[in-house]
């Protein structure tokens, strides 16, 4: 199974950290390194950052997966 991490700018955070993931789940990280540093199941983007009460929370939505061939084309279906 695979695995992902965030965004690397994210790392540059130095204030507490809260993701919040699509479903409702939210995780509260020391900084952002400790985020950056985490694993999930998905392909996470960053859809909104926002500062409440001296923490950051960030807004992922999953990323959309295209299909590629071997070739790095669009896979095509006959």
């Amino acid at each position: 199974m695979a695995t992902y991490k965030l965004e690397h700018g994210i790392r540059r955070i130095n204030s507490p950290v809260i993701i919040l993931l699509p479903d409702g789940k939210r995780i509260e990280y020391e900084d952002g390194f400790a985020a950056c540093s985490d694993s999930f199941d998905k392909r996470y983007l960053v859809e909104d950052m926002r500062a409440v009460e001296n923490k950051i929370e960030i807004g992922l939505r999953e990323a959309e997966v295209v299909n590629t061939s071997w070739i790095g084309e669009e896979e095509t279906f006959f």
